[in-house]
């Protein structure tokens, strides 16, 4: 659950730094043979790089992420200065209550696919 964990706060970084003037975003994630997959909808801000942030973390661009397989995800909302963001971020694999126990303390709330 750890490569969660650093998914998941690498997301919410990249999240920050790449959303704004509204605008959607997905980046599907291999860590380690650990499948996720971060949705990312902003709504202020600048957008210009929104789509470069997915390659540099190591991540493929996608329109949306698949919830076909996935356990749940987590639902998080971020602000920074201008910058209002949404990320949930799926998980492929483990047990729902082990996204719930990741999730949580995130401040996230659980959401079922």
């Amino acid at each position: 659950m750890n490569s969660i964990r650093l998914i998941l706060g690498a997301c919410l970084g990249l999240g920050l730094l790449s959303c704004g003037n509204g605008g959607t975003y997905s980046c599907d994630h291999v860590t380690g043979g650990s499948h996720s997959c971060s949705d990312t909808v902003c709504t202020s801000g600048d957008t210009s790089s929104i789509g470069s942030s997915c390659g540099l973390s190591g991540g493929t661009q996608l329109s949306e992420c698949t919830h076909d397989g996935a356990v749940g995800g987590c639902k998080l909302n971020t602000k920074s200065g201008d910058r209002v963001c949404t990320i949930t971020q799926w998980t492929y694999s483990g047990t729902v209550a082990s996204v719930m126990s990741t999730c949580t303390p995130a401040g996230g709330t659980f959401v079922t696919p």
